[in-house]
């Protein structure tokens, strides 16, 4: 059985940067725009005749450049919006409400988890919603058995890294101590 270069499968699917990827024809304008409103100051400069309009030189091209700052600005809402919640580390659009979130846990798992407490929810960044919650389980083979399912259910639900400190009752760690 030898091994043939034709039994190899060479990948067809052109690689793009992630960057390429979330380009939309609101960014391309925004740059672009920049760029043509600079040649549109280059060119009024030029042709605008000192002698005929002595003052109109000095205005132009502040007048444009502050165009340019509202056109960017302006265009850039979006953008900065989306980062700001990333870098706030609020909660993410995606979710609507973190305590429904928790009590469609608890009515899931009602007769494996006693309670959540300490549950934490943000966007590290974009697309990636990490979650950290402290779950009491009745025992430890309720925590065997519910770990992975509820991994799978916040997966679901949109959560990309998720952090489950588990905790249980006191008479459960006194009897595994024992």
């Amino acid at each position: 059985s030898e091994v043939k270069l034709t039994d190899f499968k060479i990948p067809t699917k052109k690689y793009v940067a992630p960057y390429f990827k979330d380009i939309h024809k609101k960014n391309l304008f925004r740059d672009l725009a920049s760029v043509g409103l600079l040649i549109v100051t280059s060119v009024s400069v030029y042709f605008i005749g000192g002698d005929q309009h002595p003052e109109a030189i000095k205005y132009v091209d502040p007048c444009i450049a502050l165009l340019s700052i509202g056109l960017i600005i302006f265009t850039s809402l979006s953008l900065i919006k989306r980062l700001a919640t990333v870098l706030l580390q609020s909660l993410p659009t995606s979710v609507d409400n973190i305590e429904k979130l928790k009590e469609d846990i608890l009515q899931t798992y009602h007769e494996e988890i006693v309670g959540i407490h300490e549950f934490h929810l943000w966007s590290l960044m974009h697309g990636q919603i990490v979650a950290n919650l402290h779950v009491t389980f009745k025992n430890i083979e309720a925590y065997i058995k519910v770990n992975t399912l509820l991994n799978d259910y916040l997966t679901l639900k949109g959560v990309t890294q998720i952090t489950v400190q588990p905790e249980f009752p006191k008479s459960v760690a006194i009897e595994t101590e024992e």
